[in-house]
């Protein structure tokens, strides 16, 4: 399962981007799918780690987010799903 995290403005997502590159974290900046957000055009794809790490990181490190989603293929198709 990947973990998305939404924010409302760029500056946000590219603060963030920065942070978890610099920390070396698998982690990637990724168009945000309309599906769950209209508001920022960018988004972070966490591989390999829990909603409550990514959480924690967020929240440690004074990143602000809007929300996080997990994000599970089905039958090919991408869902997501909130988790706040």
């Amino acid at each position: 399962m990947e973990i998305v995290i939404t924010f409302k403005l760029t500056h946000n997502a590219m603060k963030a981007k920065r942070k978890v590159l610099f920390d070396k974290l698998s982690a990637e900046i990724i168009p945000t799918p309309r599906e769950i957000s209209k508001e920022c055009g960018f988004s972070l794809l966490f591989h390999d780690s829990t909603s409550e790490d990514v959480r924690d990181y967020l929240d440690t490190n004074e990143l602000k987010f809007s929300k996080i989603y997990l994000r599970a293929v089905v039958e090919g198709e991408r869902k997501y799903e909130e988790n706040n």
